[in-house]
């Protein structure tokens, strides 16, 4: 099999669809990453996802969804929620959050209806919803009628996808179709807040959507998980790696030399590294560290000032870059930032740079 890779006419659309009803996937671009689509509710569909990822089936998906937006959100959900569970408090926070956030990078957690498959929620009680800010996806979504379970669509623990052509190289081999809806605006995968049945909120993944954001339009605190749990995807020590080693600098990159690379496990073979900026001008680092290292140096710069929305959105392109290339070592500048964004780059590189 090798995936093709189709503009979203409707032409492209109807086929998708067609695809889905049988339960077969589709790639589709979202706000944040490229997801792996599958009919939420047809455990055929459901199992190839796990497979195609070789993703393991504790780890949970997400649904995605359209709603309308003229009606109360939450409702809408009932035949994949189970609101009969949530308490009056964790009703009207989370329809808040949903009123706010919808369509958007927000997946929220919330009891499961006993008619979702539990392998789409990793035999969880709970399942993990959202509602994208694409064009795309939401057209795909809203023709067909179906949830649609979309993890990132690449293999697992890999770098997440943000245009067609990751998505290709990740699974062309696994899939039918890949729709092209150009690169992602967001870049990093949405913000996920688990809502308890008392309505207690717990962020158990960084987004672009923060804390502080979160808690003011719930009028109430989040909290931070506070043990390792897989109640949501990406909460594995590990994931968002590049098949190369990578390291996450304690410091900026224009202050390491070669007695600093070799205290942080500088491989004696080494002859060429990457290097990921936060932000600056890749020519003038790669000079400056090859004059202090020795070595060949190819750098990446995400952003021009250290905009971290523009940090995201490369983020991944950029690891997935130095991947590909010549180096045999990677380095990635810390990002130190305490916004939303922030906390969800710092996330990922630290995922990233963890070797499972």
């Amino acid at each position: 099999m090798t995936a093709r890779i189709l503009e979203p006419s409707q032409a492209n659309l109807d086929y998708c669809q067609e695809l889905l009803q049988k339960g077969q996937l589709v790639a589709l671009p979202t706000e944040t990453v490229y997801g792996l689509a599958g009919h939420a509710l047809d455990g055929q569909a459901v199992t190839a996802i796990y497979a195609s990822k070789h993703r393991p089936t504790f780890d949970p998906l997400i649904v995605h969804v359209a709603v309308a937006l003229d009606q109360p959100r939450l409702p809408q959900l009932r035949h994949l929620i189970d609101l009969e569970q949530l308490s009056l408090p964790a009703l009207r926070r989370a329809e808040a959050l949903l009123q706010a956030f919808w369509p958007g990078p927000l997946t929220l957690v919330l009891p499961r209806q006993p008619q979702v498959p539990e392998l789409t929620s990793g035999g969880l009680s709970t399942l993990a919803v959202r509602m994208p800010a694409h064009p795309v996806a939401l057209a795909l979504l809203r023709q067909s009628g179906m949830p649609l379970a979309a993890p990132s669509a690449n293999r697992f623990g890999r770098i997440s996808p943000t245009c067609a052509a990751d998505v290709l190289a990740e699974l062309g081999d696994q899939i039918p179709v890949i729709l092209d809806g150009g690169p992602c605006a967001v870049g990093v995968e949405s913000t996920v807040l688990r809502v308890s049945v008392d309505g207690d909120l717990t962020l158990l993944r960084f987004g672009a959507i923060g804390r502080a954001q979160l808690a003011a339009i719930a009028g109430y605190p989040v909290q931070l998980v506070s043990s390792p749990t897989m109640a949501s995807p990406g909460m594995l020590a590990s994931h968002y790696a590049p098949t190369k080693p990578l390291t996450l600098l304690d410091r900026p990159v224009d202050s390491v030399d070669l007695p600093t690379l070799q205290r942080l496990g500088l491989p004696p073979v080494t002859q060429r590294i990457g290097v990921l900026l936060q932000s600056g001008d890749a020519a003038t680092v790669q000079a400056l560290l090859s004059q202090r290292t020795g070595l060949e140096v190819q750098a990446i710069s995400l952003s021009a000032n250290g905009d971290a929305a523009t940090i995201a959105q490369h983020l991944f392109a950029g690891l997935r870059a130095l991947d590909a290339s010549a180096a045999q070592w990677l380095l990635a500048e810390p990002c130190n930032g305490a916004q939303g964004l922030e906390h969800a780059i710092a996330d990922r590189l630290k995922r990233a740079s963890t070797r499972a």
